[in-house]
């Protein structure tokens, strides 16, 4: 360290330019060893002195810096907006100069330098005292960045984003926030948390709730939140909210972020209806086989006592009037069936514009409701189960003119739909048939729409004859199990829209259902009948023998197995078996017969049953079947049956 204080002046640089009354040598010493970045120049602005920590931090030597002009030492896009600075110094007698300064090596330096106009020995000078600004100018471009990447992250997010003071200033809203709740851009410019509550409100299905747990939150400054808003256009919107504090723990502001989280809360709910349909599917299975044999039973032994019976009264109009209630009931097992993993569609490629006009004509024939259809003219071909769309369309028909008590139109469409997998979010990517049949009834309420496809939901009253609350949960599992879904859109007092999807497919294939055939038998051929119901069996070999057919019957398949390899030694072999699928406590139906074909490759067979969750029921062909017999039956179906397998 070196005493420089003998040569200090003895008064000191002050605010105003004045005399330092001694020599500039005096002053030497001082600048060359002050530490920081110190340079004198005289009224021409000449460099007359600098400290050495300035040259050390230039690289120049005092020798090429002593009487050179400052702007010598500034790069040339800066020496303009520089030597109006330096200037100003000497006329105003100080000022602040940010520049950047040249070393000796061409690096460019940023500088601050504060700038003073003093007198020695009753002469101007101008002293200037510098500070490298490279750290500071790094901070604030890492400050810059930080600010930048903040606010895109801001924008990009897909949140809405909401910043509110204590005094409802909005400090900060997004592009996305201002998206999610429309609103304009010259109400956003407001800045007015009010402004933006007093618009958000009609959107909302419960604005009361909504805007007290605003002013709840606002009112505790500590507390978070997370909810979810449902809006009157069908969206839903999650909302998060928590109080934004200094360092200190003071509470600066409360923040909100919104999420359009329609898609999930649909998917949510779809999945929620799959699971409701899987239970009812569980239960279906387990009533449907013990009910359909039943039912094989009460509609056999009618069909037989009414041929015996005749027309003759009362017996006859007993038996018609038990045989359409038990018909019925078999109707009521197909819905059920619907539900189950048996009830899988026995699909076709047809032409749907067609089976559709067909359809809804017989349907509405008779009814006071006009109706028109209008389907695209190239609309796609779908492969579909024409029982179960008949189905679906008179299930929805049916409501329409439920809801249109004083009359109306239905209106039906159908157009191409390409799915980018987005739009509905139940659908995958690819090509379907949007199907619509509206009505112009009394519509759907807020608090029913969300639940029109549960099992057992109506808002009929429980002792009409409307139904039960099955109709369009049939709907819905017909439709998914063809690969597709459906959708309603509805406002009250202004009807209902029901649209499903169908997948598409390429080709076509006639709808008409095949010609009764009609055994022309003239022996009488002899049938196996193997069921574990001993009431099926009974029926079964009465109304074959009732047909002109010798019957045996079997309980098992070991049973069958050998009544079979014991005919075929004899002269007198089964030409055909009718095999139940299902079995207790046995081999299933398919494996039986694959046995009896290992005995006889020429073996005729025809499966039965009520329920299946296999799909031999509808591709009986590639198990080597001849046809299929549906329980419950009666003496119709079985004759006509039997008569397929043997021709």
């Amino acid at each position: 360290m070196k005493n420089i204080t003998e040569k200090m002046p003895s008064n000191s640089i002050g605010n105003k330019p004045e005399s330092l009354g001694h020599n500039i040598e005096v002053y030497a010493d001082i600048i060359k060893n002050m530490p920081g970045l110190v340079v004198l120049a005289n009224n021409k602005l000449e460099i007359e002195l600098c400290s050495d920590a300035l040259l050390e931090f230039s690289g120049w030597p005092f020798s090429e810096v002593q009487g050179k002009h400052p702007i010598e030492f500034v790069p040339e896009k800066y020496r303009q907006s520089t030597t109006a600075k330096l200037v100003e110094v000497l006329q105003r007698g100080e000022a602040y100069i940010e520049t950047w300064i040249l070393t000796k090596s061409g690096v460019e330096v940023p500088f601050a330098i504060s700038g003073k106009r003093i007198q020695i020995d009753n002469k101007p000078f101008a002293l200037g005292i510098g500070v490298d600004l490279t750290r500071r100018l790094a901070t604030e471009k890492e400050l810059r960045f930080a600010n930048s990447l903040l606010k895109s992250q801001n924008e990009v997010t897909m949140d809405g984003i909401l910043t509110v003071d204590r005094h409802g200033k909005v400090l900060f809203n997004n592009k996305r926030f201002l998206e999610i709740w429309s609103i304009p851009q010259k109400l956003a410019a407001f800045r007015d948390d009010a402004k933006m509550l007093q618009f958000i409100r009609p959107q909302l299905v419960s604005p009361e709730d909504f805007m007290e747990r605003v002013q709840y939150l606002y009112s505790q400054q500590s507390e978070t939140a997370r909810d979810v808003l449902e809006l009157k256009d069908g969206r839903f919107i999650d909302r998060y909210s928590a109080p934004l504090k200094d360092e200190n723990g003071g509470y600066l502001a409360r923040i909100w972020y919104f999420r359009d989280i329609t898609s999930f809360i649909r998917q949510e709910r779809e999945q929620l209806r799959i699971s409701k349909l899987e239970a009812i599917s569980t239960l279906a299975a387990g009533i449907a086989h013990d009910f359909n044999n039943i039912l094989t039973s009460v509609i056999g032994n009618i069909n037989m006592a009414s041929m015996y019976a005749g027309h003759e009264e009362p017996a006859g109009n007993f038996l018609k009037s038990a045989e359409q209630a038990a018909l019925k009931a078999k109707d009521l097992t197909y819905k059920l069936l619907t539900f189950s993993e048996g009830g899988v569609p026995v699909k076709k490629v047809s032409d749907i514009k067609r089976f559709f006009e067909d359809t809804v004509q017989f349907i509405l024939s008779g009814r006071p409701v006009d109706y028109n259809i209008s389907f695209d003219d190239d609309l796609w071909n779908a492969e579909f189960d024409t029982a179960q769309i008949t189905q679906v369309i008179q299930n929805i028909v049916l409501n329409a003119i439920d809801a249109m008590s004083e009359g109306g139109t239905i209106t039906i469409t159908g157009i191409n739909f390409l799915h980018d997998g987005s739009t509905v979010p139940a659908l995958g990517p690819g090509k379907f048939l949007k199907i619509s049949i509206a009505d112009n009834g009394m519509g759907i309420t807020e608090e029913n729409i969300h639940r029109i496809f549960d099992p057992y939901f109506t808002t009929s009253p429980l002792d009409n004859n409307k139904g039960k609350g099955l109709g369009l949960s049939i709907v819905y599992s017909i439709i998914f199990k063809h690969g597709g879904t459906v959708e309603v859109e509805s406002k009250p007092e202004m009807g209902a829209c029901f649209i499903f999807y169908l997948p598409a497919v390429d080709g076509i294939e006639d709808c008409n259902e095949v010609a009764e055939l009609v055994s022309e038998t003239k022996t009488r051929p002899r049938i196996l009948v193997m069921d574990d119901d001993p009431m099926v069996r009974q029926l079964a070999s009465e109304m074959l023998e009732t047909c002109g057919y010798d019957v045996e019957t079997a309980a098992n398949g070991a049973e069958t197995l050998k009544k079979y390899g014991d005919a075929l030694k004899t002269d007198k072999p089964f030409h055909g078996v009718i095999i139940d699928l299902t079995i207790r406590g046995d081999k299933s139906g398919k494996e039986i017969f694959e046995e009896l074909k290992s005995i006889d490759p020429g073996v005729k067979a025809l499966i039965s049953s009520g329920y299946t969750t296999d799909d031999v029921m509808k591709n009986f062909e590639k198990y080597g079947f001849m046809g299929v017999l549906h329980k419950p039956y009666g003496i119709d179906e079985m004759s006509k049956a039997v008569a397929t397998m043997l021709s």
